[in-house]
């Protein structure tokens, strides 16, 4: 098995959730599951600067399959979509890391794994309630067409 399908496997036996085929049921599902996962303080530390919650390296490696989920979820979508190495500088988000492609015009690329911890961030300090994966994983559709 792919190194990729693995980590999706682990993560959904992580969060005891089976996929069900419906797509919209299980990014809800798994959502709060991923954000009751995180919220817990072993998967964050609290900055000293401004007490904001940010991921230690538990909660960037369980965002990061989180990143391949939707990733998987896109694929199956969009077979026209493609991985490729991040290349770039070493100071690059991306760099070295799988990031799906895909092509609107010109080639676009979308780094799953940084968004997803950006927005698993986000979700704990700010919306202070689950990231709407469903949304996003349809605005990539779209952008993918």
């Amino acid at each position: 098995m792919e190194v990729r399908k693995q980590r999706v496997s682990n993560f959904l036996d992580f969060i005891r959730y089976d996929l069900t085929g419906n797509v919209e049921h299980d990014l809800v599902t798994i959502s709060q599951k991923l954000f009751d996962t995180v919220n817990i303080h072993d998967f964050y530390s609290i900055r000293e600067i401004d007490g904001a919650k940010k991921l230690n390296d538990y909660g960037l490696a369980i965002a990061a399959d989180m990143g391949l989920l939707l990733a998987q979820l896109l694929e199956d979508l969009k077979p026209s979509l493609y991985w490729e190495i991040g290349k770039g500088p070493k100071s690059y988000h991306g760099y070295n890391l799988p990031i799906l492609k895909f092509f609107v015009g010109t080639t676009s690329e979308v780094d799953l794994l940084f968004f997803s911890i950006i927005k698993i961030g986000v979700s704990l300090n700010v919306d202070q309630r689950p990231f709407d994966w469903l949304t996003s994983l349809k605005n990539f559709e779209k952008a993918a067409k």
